[in-house]
């Protein structure tokens, strides 16, 4: 192990212990709270603990992936740069989340309490909450109240996979009939052939979960010499997983994309980009290979870029989900500020702020647009100085690689 890796888990380990202490309540190192917080609060729950930094929502927190979640969380709140957060901030900190899970709760109840009566029974219920219904209804009364809607985890491996197979399942079944099939299907709307794991042309609703379920896991990289193959969509543990191959592969200067189908979360994603682009690492879309989306963002913030024959680039618009609805960056004027932080983010990796509004209008957030040879040139998308058809090609057959 290197010095360089020991520090970085010693810093984690720090922190975790700060952080237990505050959690379990009981004397350590770290300095008690001088003075209440800007939200009162004077304590921090484990469970509060462990959303924050597991992001893979294993059940463990590892060092490269608790300073993910520091370095995340510093892009939210940290206007001026990433500095870390004091005691007072961290406390802040969860004060805000808590104040959020208040504000989801009570939106929730609002827009699915049919009868009124100030609860969502499992009929109410949105289909997010029906994968944790039983689990949130502590009292087992049938009926979920605003105090125990705030213990849902937004940011789950469950709730994502529920959110987007609804979203996805009552756009393409219209009829109701559980199946459907492909043929009737317009991909410039719903993107969802991949979706169709045995092959046999018709989605079924299991087939949908499936999907994403498997995508909530988030991309892997295999380590082939120089190389590192990467496949899964961006969550919040790739910042994490790219930080282990900066510091214990340091030969890795090159991410060869097989199919990275998008991402879970934008800021992890602009984060992830940025580690890529800071430290030079070049960028390369397999033969056949596959990008779209956050997958997209990510390819163009290598330093310099190729795409492999028959590899395609997807684009299309974001959207917002609350409990009140959704909106799409498309429906939004130019000059509204929600599209300030995407804006930054293709300045820094020097990529044309066009580009960014061209995607929102070449397809809605369930469609999908995949770049024209004329699009790649227009946009400077290829750089040309890559290893796609060679060394790209002979890391893909290199049976020493080990995944991270």
């Amino acid at each position: 192990m290197t010095t360089t890796t020991r520090a970085f888990r010693s810093a984690s380990l720090v922190l975790w212990g700060s952080l237990l202490t505050y959690a379990l309540g009981v004397p350590g190192t770290a300095p008690a709270p001088t003075g209440a917080s800007r939200g009162g609060a004077a304590r921090v729950e484990m469970r509060d603990v462990m959303r924050w930094l597991d992001l893979d929502r294993n059940g463990r927190i590892e060092a490269f992936e608790a300073a993910a979640a520091i370095r995340i969380e510093e892009s939210y709140y940290d206007e001026d740069g990433p500095e870390g957060f004091s005691q007072s901030e961290i406390l802040d900190l969860f004060e805000e989340r808590r104040e959020y899970a208040r504000e989801m709760a009570r939106d929730l109840i609002a827009e699915y309490d049919f009868d009124g009566d100030g609860t969502l029974s499992r009929a109410e219920a949105s289909f997010e909450l029906l994968a944790s219904f039983w689990e949130l209804d502590r009292n087992r009364d049938g009926a979920l109240t605003e105090a125990e809607i705030r213990h849902f985890d937004h940011d789950s491996v469950r709730s994502y996979v529920m959110g987007e197979e609804a979203a996805i399942w009552l756009g393409i079944d219209p009829d109701g009939d559980g199946e459907a099939p492909l043929a009737e299907i317009d991909p410039e709307e719903y993107d969802v052939a991949a979706l169709d794991l045995d092959g046999d042309g018709t989605l079924v609703r299991d087939e949908v979960a499936r999907y994403y379920a498997r995508d909530a896991r988030g991309a892997t990289f295999e380590i082939a010499g120089r190389y590192a193959v990467m496949n899964g969509s961006i969550t919040g543990a790739t910042l994490g997983r790219l930080m282990r191959i900066l510091v214990e592969e340091p030969q890795v200067d090159r991410i060869l994309m097989e199919e990275v189908p998008g991402t879970m979360d934008d800021v992890a994603c602009q984060e992830a980009a940025l580690l890529v682009h800071r430290h030079q690492f070049h960028t390369e879309l397999a033969p056949g290979g596959e990008a779209a989306s956050g997958g997209t963002d990510f390819f163009l913030a290598g330093w310099r870029r190729k795409l492999g024959e028959g590899a395609r680039l997807g684009v299309h618009s974001w959207a917002e989900y609350d409990a009140l609805g959704e909106r799409e960056g498309g429906d939004l004027p130019r000059d509204a500020p929600e599209h300030e932080s995407y804006l930054e983010f293709f300045r820094a990796i020097g990529i044309d702020p066009e580009f960014y509004f061209f995607t929102l209008e070449a397809a809605d957030a369930y469609g999908m647009h995949y770049l024209t040879a004329e699009e790649l040139i227009r946009f400077g998308v290829e750089t040309g100085d890559g290893d796609v058809d060679d060394g790209g090609a002979q890391a893909l057959g290199d049976e020493e690689a080990g995944d991270q």
